[in-house]
């Protein structure tokens, strides 16, 4: 019987990897090389393995996120003069005020171009 230590590229032990047969021998060079290889094998496999896991994890967590985000669907009644927007109690706010309160977006302000050159300055 023969064995090799399965260990992390961190260091951490995870087991051995054993060969065994039914008659006693030693293994050459050539052969413990092989089972070293055989060893970081193994290793890489099971490290794969705790990486898909945890990429699976993190997937359904991001996955369970957007399902959480409400996003309104239907009519959104808007003032198509100042496009203050109509809120679920009947008030008219504004649309910066609607966004904000149903989602966590924050607002940057800057003037477009056409706006520029129709003469609005900031």
């Amino acid at each position: 019987m023969a064995g090799a230590p399965l260990k992390t590229l961190e260091g951490h032990n995870l087991g051995t990897l054993c060969v065994i047969d039914r008659v006693s021998r030693e293994l050459t060079q050539n052969q413990m090389k092989s089972l070293q290889a055989l060893c970081r094998q193994a290793v890489a496999q099971m490290e794969l393995r705790r990486q898909l896991t945890e990429r699976d994890c993190t997937l359904k967590q991001l996955k369970d996120a957007v399902n959480e985000v409400e996003i309104p669907n239907g009519w959104l009644p808007i003032c198509a003069n100042c496009k203050v927007i109509r809120n679920e109690k009947g008030e008219w706010v504004p649309t910066e005020s609607c966004i904000r309160d149903r989602s966590e977006a924050e607002f940057i302000h800057g003037i477009c171009p056409s706006c520029k050159k129709d003469g609005v300055s900031q």
